[in-house]
């Protein structure tokens, strides 16, 4: 189903001169709609300036019979009917208005009889074309094109596919700021101080263990100078070694 802007913009600009395609309900009814509700404030014209305004109501009448007209011969194909069964009706009660209008101004007036004439000619004209702009389209496509229904439906869901391809395609975006700064400086700070936690004290302990095998590398050991013999002053206690390497509890 249209919306009342989507049947303008389609019978004022997209298929303003097209009397080939379809028309569904929804396309003819909010346009006739659309131009009933414009017609008022003109109508409110023409009536305080008859002259300037009766003229501008006039071309906004004739322009709009056109528009009207065009997609009524739409909304017929869309039922499998030709256009005639509303050019046929439309030109049956402008004739009719325009023969009881001139009528009218003879000096004997109209005839009852011929005034009832027009009246139910016009009567049954207009019923008749409401008939066929309510009839509900042919399902699928007809000699006069595909099902105007089936084809906003799929144009829609290629919009809506397009969006979410855009959506989900579309780079995430890095957070910057002096938020995202400030954090940044905070965690390479605790990467190299070693912060306050399990990973900081062992790897500060890693640094000096590793530093003191090192050391203890370049140095010569004196047991080993005198082959086997422990040639110090001080020699070394088993207890005081093993209390010294103990772990801390």
């Amino acid at each position: 189903m249209l919306t009342i802007k989507q049947s303008v913009q389609i019978c004022f600009v997209r298929k303003a001169f097209n009397t080939r395609d379809r028309a569904c309900r929804s396309e003819f009814w909010w346009f006739y709609l659309f131009v009933q509700i414009c017609s008022i404030p003109l109508g409110l014209l023409s009536w305080l300036l008859p002259g300037f305004g009766s003229l501008i109501y006039a071309v906004f009448t004739v322009v709009c019979l056109y528009f009207i007209t065009a997609t009524g011969v739409r909304r017929a194909h869309d039922s499998g009917k030709n256009g005639y069964h509303v050019i046929i009706p439309m030109a049956v009660v402008f004739l009719s208005a325009l023969t009881g209008t001139v009528a009218d101004t003879a000096p004997d007036g109209m005839d009852p009889a011929y005034q009832l004439t027009l009246a139910v000619l016009i009567v049954c004209s207009v019923g008749y074309m409401l008939i066929i702009m309510a009839l509900p389209g042919t399902k699928g496509s007809n000699r006069y094109g595909p099902d105007p229904l089936t084809a906003s439906e799929h144009i829609l869901n290629e919009r809506l596919k397009a969006q979410t391809a855009g959506s989900t395609s579309a780079p995430s975006k890095r957070h910057t700021g002096p938020d995202a700064d400030f954090s940044r400086n905070r965690h390479d700070s605790h990467g190299i101080h070693g912060g306050h936690g399990r990973h900081g004290i062992q790897g500060s302990g890693q640094i000096s263990a590793g530093a003191n095998n090192k050391a203890s590398e370049g140095s010569t050991s004196p047991w080993k100078e005198s082959g086997g013999s422990w040639t110090g002053t001080h020699m070394p206690d088993s207890k005081s070694d093993n209390h010294s390497h103990k772990p801390g509890v």
